[in-house]
Parts: structure tokens; C-alpha cells; sequence
């Protein structure tokens, strides 16, 4: 009862304890997906509150392209793709450009990385558009089958899922496989231009996620 009622705090919901109340609170409510959302997937509506207290639904952010950045501060490769890689400037490119880039922090409690605290003292440490989302029963990473950190899933303006993977193709900055490629750039100027996605999937790296 103590974890449902400092759950329902966090995310923002009224701690109401009775024997109605959903035993899996989940940020899509009371029904996940049933299956593992795919590029070409239209994405159900979640909703999730920043370390600051901010709260995001997902369909009301219909009309926009919106990349999902699964994060963990305390991960080499996270700290170094915003620090050194293609996410020391992405995210503000493109957030100027009308894209809502939300990073999401889905480690379980406990896990390396995870924290309001810490998570707080990360948009001052990296180049984060705003304060970190919180996913602490890893609801919303399940539903994506994110796998590590950093993983992203773009959504286009209708709502489907039209990109997976990793920003690029050089992970701590070794390239993979000829020149360098920054997936999410070419992703994101393809949609912001009406244009469907050039890849639905390319592979990622990093820190496993902390399920």
C-alpha cells in the first residue's frame, strides 16, 4: 500500500487508497499495450511527471513529432553522447525546430542512475531540453522494448511509432561501419518535412536499462 500510495504521489494522482484502486497504477492507466510497440504502431496515450512535478500526455502532443530519449546520467555512453556526441546539440536543434524531445528515466528505484535528486542535477550537467521524466515501474520502456540507454523512438505527428534505435553510429564516438551517421538527425529532418522516416530501425547501444 506504502509503494501505490508514493507511487500515485510522484506521478501526481490523488493517493487514494481503497479496494477499487488499480494494483498495477501504470502511466497508461489501467490497460498497457498488449504487445511491443513496433515502428508503423500507433502509440496508445501515457502519462508521466518530470523530477520538477511536470506532467506530459502523449496525445496531447498530437501534431508534433516527439522523440523519447531513454536516459540514465550515470551511464558512460549517455555521458558521453551529451557531453561530446550528437546529443549535445540535438536536442535544443530540434526542440527550436517545434519537436518535443522527452528524456525518460525508466531505471527501477535503486538501480544506478536512478533518483528525483539525481535527475534534477542532470539537466544542469547535460544539454537536456528540460528536466527529466520520471518511469519508475518501467511501464513505458516495457511497452517499447527499450533496451538500453541512450535508445530513441521517434513518433510522428499522428501518432505512430516511425523510428527506433540509437542516435547514431558511434557508440562513445568509435564509428560503426564506414562514416559517421546521426540517425536522429536524418530521421528528424526527413519528418519535419512531411516526409516519412528513412530508417525504422537502427541499432542501438549503451547501458541496459535497469528494469
Amino acid at each position: 500500500m506504502l509503494k501505490t500510495l508514493l507511487f500515485a504521489a510522484l506521478i501526481g494522482l490523488p493517493a487514494v487508497a481503497n479496494a477499487d484502486a488499480p494494483k498495477n497504477p501504470t502511466p497508461f492507466g489501467t490497460e498497457a499495450p498488449k504487445a511491443t510497440l513496433t515502428p508503423g504502431d500507433a502509440v496508445p496515450n501515457f502519462s508521466l511527471t518530470n523530477v520538477d512535478g511536470k506532467t506530459v500526455n502523449l496525445q496531447d502532443l498530437r501534431g508534433k513529432v516527439v522523440v523519447l530519449e531513454f536516459f540514465n546520467p550515470d551511464c558512460p555512453f549517455i555521458v558521453h553522447g551529451h557531453k561530446k556526441g550528437p546529443l549535445t546539440t540535438l536536442p535544443a536543434k530540434w526542440t527550436e525546430k517545434g519537436v518535443e524531445w522527452l528524456v525518460i528515466n525508466s531505471n527501477r528505484p535503486g538501480a544506478q542512475g536512478a533518483g528525483v535528486e539525481r535527475n534534477q542535477k542532470a539537466q544542469g550537467e547535460y544539454s537536456l531540453p528540460a528536466p527529466v521524466f520520471w518511469d519508475d515501474t518501467s511501464a513505458v520502456a516495457r511497452a517499447f522494448d527499450a533496451k538500453v540507454t541512450p535508445e530513441l523512438f521517434i513518433i510522428d505527428a499522428k501518432g505512430q511509432l516511425a523510428y527506433a534505435g540509437g542516435p547514431d553510429n558511434a557508440p562513445r564516438g568509435k564509428v560503426r561501419n564506414g562514416e559517421l551517421r546521426i540517425f536522429a538527425d536524418e530521421v528528424l529532418e526527413a519528418m519535419t518535412a512531411g516526409k516519412a522516416s528513412p530508417y525504422a530501425r537502427q541499432k542501438a547501444y549503451g547501458c541496459s536499462v535497469k528494469y
